[in-house]
């Protein structure tokens, strides 16, 4: 059954269950388009009553778990998905969902279990693979997640794969593996933004700036109205150098997102870079009230109030930015900074 118009069908079908309470057509068509208008609560509500009536009902059971499940009800969902089973025991998508929640719950060992179960009669299938790898990663060995991860990308290779697999081969170490995949796939599919956008981030984590700027600025191209890509971009790009590109792409990136806290920040520190300090702090003021325990920020509204001439203001700024002990790349620019400052009346 198809949910083509699922507004007008819950608008024709809704009114019903005023008289029809608990007749198990008018509950299922009342679901399901609840469901497809993203309405999780109500479409759980109603699946509890169609499973009371209809207890027999295979996809009633799995509808619940999935409206159960997206309003983080996840017990509830279990059970839905145990009497699914219980219904019809060799049934892989319900067998999937079960041990999808029970690795959510942190239920290791049972989901182990399922995931046997599934292994068992799909050896091959690249889904029960995905969550063997996840599984099994939880589990505490991540060069076997790694390998698992390549045979479900090696049995059916596609862009959640192939940034899963890279992604489990940087947790493992394997940094070299991980670029070679992911640059060979976006390669091979020019048109991945995706897989494109990880091979950027990538390269931003090890601090090769002029390959992420690159990759970046494609991004940019194909996705214009991408705030959280121009964000990027502006960083890569001031951070090589370039403050005219960096500048003028942050600004669009805040035009598209003005109340986010990253781009306040990434064009606020092109700002203080430019001279241009009370505008500067006045989006790192709203950046750092939005994120107060993020030292990066503090660091850039400590330089802006210095830079209008707020020194008590900057040094606590700066002071709480290396008093969070937290890591950060500016840190030793800030310790530089604040050495500076002490020594000088």
């Amino acid at each position: 059954m198809t949910m083509n118009q699922p507004s007008e069908a819950l608008a024709v079908a809704k009114p019903g269950l005023t008289y029809l309470p608990r007749d198990p057509r008018l509950l299922e068509l009342v679901a399901r388009a609840q469901l497809a208008l993203g309405q999780n609560a109500e479409a759980a509500k109603t699946l509890e009553t169609l499973t009371e009536v209809r207890p027999e009902l295979l996809e009633a059971r799995l509808y619940a778990a999935q409206a159960q499940a997206a309003i983080n009800q996840i017990d509830r969902a279990i059970e839905h998905l145990d009497e699914a089973l219980q219904i019809e025991p060799e049934h892989t998508r319900a067998r999937m969902a079960l041990s999808k929640l029970l690795i959510k719950k942190g239920q290791l060992e049972r989901a182990r279990k399922e995931i046997d179960i599934l292994k068992t009669a799909s050896p091959d299938d690249p889904e029960v693979l995905d969550q063997e790898a996840v599984l099994v990663y939880l589990e505490g060995d991540r060069k076997q997640a790694v390998e698992i991860y390549r045979q479900a990308f090696e049995l059916s290779p596609d862009t959640n794969r192939v940034i899963a697999l890279s992604q489990a081969e940087l947790r493992s170490g394997q940094m070299a593996e991980a670029h070679s995949n992911l640059k060979a796939w976006v390669d091979e599919h020019p048109q991945d933004t995706a897989a494109r956008r990880e091979l950027a981030k990538l390269y931003e984590s090890v601090h090769d700036i002029d390959a992420a700027e690159e990759q970046y600025a494609r991004l940019a191209q194909e996705l214009p109205e991408d705030a959280s890509i121009l964000n990027n971009y502006a960083w890569v790009a001031w951070k090589k150098g370039n403050t005219a590109q960096a500048l003028k792409t942050a600004e669009r990136a805040h035009a598209l997102s003005p109340d986010s806290p990253e781009i306040q920040d990434t064009l606020g520190a092109i700002l203080v870079d430019n001279g241009d300090y009370t505008r500067a702090l006045e989006l790192l003021q709203s950046s750092s009230s939005q994120l107060p325990d993020n030292p990066t920020i503090k660091y850039h509204l400590a330089q802006a109030h210095l830079g209008v001439n707020n020194r008590k203001e900057g040094l606590r700024a700066l002071r709480e930015a290396l008093e969070s002990n937290r890591q950060f790349q500016e840190r030793a620019a800030a310790e530089r900074l604040l050495r500076s400052l002490e020594f000088t009346p």
